[in-house]
C-alpha cells in the first residue's frame, strides 16, 4: 500500500495574504467576497515559512504527495503545476 499525505495550499504551503498585499485596494474591492478569484492572486503568494523545505523532506517519505486547494478546477490546476515546477517538487 502506498503511503499518502494530503497538504492545504492557502495558509499552508503559500501565505494567502501576501498575494492580497500585492493587489490594489481598487482590485480587492470589485472582488469583495470572493478575493480566490482575482486574476493572477495565487501566482504572486509567497511560500509560508519552511513550507517548501517540508514538502521536500516529505517527498523523501511517503510515495504520493497531494496539493489540496478550493477553487475553479482549471485555475487551480495551472497554479498548483506552476508551484511544483517552481519550487522542484515531484510531478506523477
Amino acid at each position: 500500500m502506498k503511503k499518502r499525505v494530503f497538504i492545504d495550499m492557502d495558509n499552508v504551503l503559500v501565505d494567502f495574504q501576501s498575494g492580497l498585499d500585492m493587489m490594489s485596494e481598487e482590485t480587492k474591492q470589485q472582488y469583495a467576497g470572493r478575493l480566490d478569484e482575482i486574476p493572477g492572486l495565487f501566482g504572486k503568494m509567497k511560500p509560508m515559512a519552511g513550507a517548501i523545505e517540508a514538502v521536500h523532506r516529505l517527498q523523501e517519505h511517503f510515495d504520493l504527495l497531494h496539493l489540496l486547494s478550493y477553487g475553479p478546477m482549471g485555475m487551480r490546476f495551472d497554479i498548483i503545476y506552476g508551484l511544483c515546477m517552481k519550487y522542484g517538487f515531484e510531478i506523477n
